[in-house]
């Protein structure tokens, strides 16, 4: 079963690309695309485990809001789009056991 598309403010994030540059060739950008993407819902909490690359270029890009209290309209799968705010930020581990970002976001 494939996991639901999930969007923030209009961007689906299996399609954010992260630019990244490498020591071996300093002038060429490159980027890398398909992030792995966990969801759960926690009480009235939804969860998003990202990696931190990808949260940092949905910072960069304005996708997230520096202001934790300026709501953000999340849409998974084909359930409407709802508001949520940014409750908070944790470090974890996915199945892999590689570190992932926690977006935990609570109702607006």
């Amino acid at each position: 079963m494939k996991p639901p598309k999930v969007a923030i403010n209009g961007v689906v994030l299996t399609e954010v690309r992260t630019r990244q540059t490498t020591s071996h060739h300093p002038y060429v950008i490159t980027s890398v695309g398909k992030p792995d993407i966990t969801l759960r819902e926690d009480g009235d909490q939804l969860v998003l485990g990202l990696y931190a690359l990808t949260v940092a270029q949905l910072y960069f890009d304005g996708v997230l809001p520096q202001d934790r209290a300026t709501p953000i309209e999340v849409k998974v799968g084909r359930r409407k789009p709802s508001a949520w705010v940014i409750n908070s930020l944790h470090l974890g581990k996915d199945r892999w056991q590689r570190e992932i970002l926690e977006l935990r976001l609570a109702r607006a």
